[in-house]
């Protein structure tokens, strides 16, 4: 029961964009997932509650950065709110839109799958199947009633669902699917079929920042998976020379791309030869000025005010670490970015190359980390799971390829 539970959390914004959609029940859905995520945490806290007293460190780790997270909160409470954004500073859109999916849900889930770790595979190929499904029903219904508008705006709003919403569920998705494509000795028709239909609709709707994240991932495992440093040295080489090869045929590149969505090709087109970024550059000037009335502590998180420009107009910058020092200032962007260092070298190169459920939730974070430097929020961002599961996973031995650790190093030394 629980794991069909977390399956249809995972895959909430797509059911619930669907039905939303079909049915005009975005307000009630809205409430059925708090409903849903509070039922969840209950149930772990419940089943594992003694475990979270007896990790004393790394139960610390999570209220560090819950209290870091507390105090931009209050920040933004105290803040200037403007007129667009009324009604957000609010404790109760505080707590239940920010406070509790990011850290209580995303904790209780990494601790769930963590201790049901034999379980991830099952949990994520059932989510891939219900997702990709939904994803093609969602833009087939969308097309209907809506029509091709929806997807040249980026924050037209349909019963809760907008295309930047709709692409980064595309983007979990297809990433679920490379990890079993990487996993050995499973069947990979299942996953490739379901890569090809997301792919197919990130094209389809033109977004550049989506396929860029994928992209990245691929080439990230590829270049780390098992390969010395000569191998990578040379194959960093090659992706230079690739790029200059096709920035000397950018035009053709650009109208292959306009052939398959005009869209997507305008917006190569633009950056490459107007230095336009979709206003991302309005955007992040007039939020380094933000920062600098606060460097050290930070203002307030996600909202930021209207610039000159109205149509440059955002509720977050646009990229998450921008976001952090405007909320939580150096005193809270400085630890959380050693948090993440530390992550990614003891924890996601190893995962990189051994064979576990665990690499999931590096491929993942890769991709938010990338897609995170010029759009997304860091407020709800999936990074903040994949952080929480990779803090509590176990150590990889590095005697023993393909070797989970549990309990001690190498030197029989016991860990926390």
């Amino acid at each position: 029961m629980i794991n069909q539970l977390v399956v249809i959390l995972l895959a909430w914004t797509s059911i619930s964009g669907f039905f939303a959609n079909l049915f005009g029940i975005d307000l009630f859905l809205s409430k059925l997932n708090i409903i849903l995520q509070v039922f969840f945490v209950l149930i772990v806290i419940k089943k594992y509650v003694k475990d979270i007293i007896k990790t004393p460190i790394k139960f610390k780790v999570y209220l560090i950065i819950i209290l870091f997270y507390c105090y931009s909160m209050y920040n933004h409470m105290v803040a200037n709110v403007i007129p667009e954004a009324q009604g957000l500073n609010e404790l109760s859109y505080i707590v239940t839109r920010i406070i509790f999916p990011t850290f209580l849900f995303y904790g209780a889930l990494a601790l769930y799958l963590r201790k049901n770790i034999q379980y991830t595979d099952i949990i994520l190929k059932r989510f891939i199947f219900i997702s990709t499904l939904f994803h093609v029903l969602l833009y087939i219904l969308i097309n209907i009633t809506i029509g091709k508008s929806f997807f040249l705006i980026e924050a037209q709003v349909s019963h809760g669902i907008t295309l930047i919403v709709f692409s980064y569920d595309l983007v979990l998705t297809t990433i679920a699917c490379l990890y079993f494509l990487y996993k050995h000795n499973t069947t990979k028709l299942f996953s490739i079929v379901c890569i090809l239909i997301n792919l197919t609709l990130i094209f389809v709707m033109g977004k550049r920042g989506p396929l860029l994240s994928i992209i990245s991932v691929i080439f990230i495992h590829w270049l780390f998976s098992k390969k010395n440093l000569k191998q990578i040295l040379l194959y960093i080489l090659i992706f230079v020379v690739i790029y200059r090869v096709a920035i000397i045929y950018i035009d053709e590149i650009i109208s292959i791309l306009t052939l398959i969505n005009k869209r997507l090709g305008t917006a190569v087109y633009d950056a490459y030869y107007l230095g336009d970024n979709n206003g991302r550059d309005f955007l992040w000037l007039y939020t380094e000025i933000q920062i600098m009335m606060n460097p050290l502590w930070g203002t307030y998180p996600k909202i930021i005010t209207c610039p000159p420009t109205e149509w440059c107009f955002g509720l977050h910058p646009h990229n998450m670490w921008l976001e952090s020092l405007i909320s939580m200032g150096l005193v809270g962007t400085i630890p959380l970015f050693f948090f993440i260092i530390y992550i990614l070298l003891t924890r996601a190169h190893s995962y990189l190359i051994h064979d576990s459920e665990y690499r999931f939730f590096v491929l993942l974070l890769i991709s938010e980390l990338v897609h995170g430097f010029f759009s997304g929020t860091l407020y709800t961002n999936l990074s903040w799971l994949c952080l929480f599961m990779l803090t509590i996973s176990p150590k990889v031995s590095l005697l023993k390829p393909n070797t989970l650790v549990e309990g001690a190093n190498q030197k029989g030394k016991k860990y926390k």
